[in-house]
């Protein structure tokens, strides 16, 4: 669970900590997301799932995962809406103002044998090839946890939405329930499932038919 509680005296301003530094000092990022962050790699990220499920099914229990891709999630990003989210985690007027002019006030274009197309404002997404788009991009997704009543491992814009039951039965209606939440994230969002690359999986023990 996300730590939402931060004194007016906590701020986020750009001359004090870095981002990160001052997200990981307050406890904002959801603990389970795995990528973009010191320390956190795939790896660990997929011992600690075979663990969870291993010790699940060591108890009884079936797990249920789905796996959840986001079309294009770093390209789609509302910054608007990236502007409101990083008010809400206590930046400062200034550091916001910083912020608006690095995701807003910026142009495209595309150099292609020689030739310079013409300027395009960016009205979207995080800028890629960047130190500090792909941890904004992560600030964005970081709510997403908060619509699901299971656990939500994430890596990037990969989510692992999974949980641990007594029956099929059970299972197939907790996760149903919890996709239709984040279907209500994605849309309160401005993103998108790739439903080509969603997967669900049942992972347990034979079962008796």
């Amino acid at each position: 669970m996300v730590n939402s509680r931060i004194n007016s005296d906590d701020a986020f301003s750009i001359p004090q900590l870095t981002e990160e530094e001052f997200l990981v000092s307050h406890n904002l990022l959801h603990h389970a997301q795995s990528d973009f962050r010191r320390n956190h790699l795939c790896e660990t990220a997929l011992c600690k799932l075979v663990d969870m499920w291993t010790f699940n099914m060591e108890s009884g229990l079936i797990n249920g995962a789905v796996f959840i891709d986001l079309r294009k999630a770093l390209d789609m990003v509302d910054t608007d809406l990236l502007l409101r989210k990083l008010a809400v985690y206590r930046c400062d007027d200034l550091t916001l103002t910083w912020f608006k002019s690095y995701l807003q006030e910026r142009d495209q274009c595309v150099h292609f044998k020689g030739t310079l197309s013409s300027k395009k404002s960016s009205l979207y997404g995080v800028p890629r090839g960047s130190i500090l788009g792909p941890l904004l991009f992560i600030m964005f997704i970081n709510d997403l946890s908060l619509y699901v009543n299971s656990n939500t491992d994430m890596y990037a814009d990969d989510s692992t939405i999974h949980t641990s039951v007594r029956t099929v039965e059970e299972l197939n209606n907790k996760l149903t329930e919890n996709m239709t939440n984040v279907q209500a994230w994605c849309t309160n969002n401005n993103m998108v499932i790739n439903d080509g690359k969603m997967k669900a999986m049942m992972i347990t023990t034979s079962q008796p038919h």
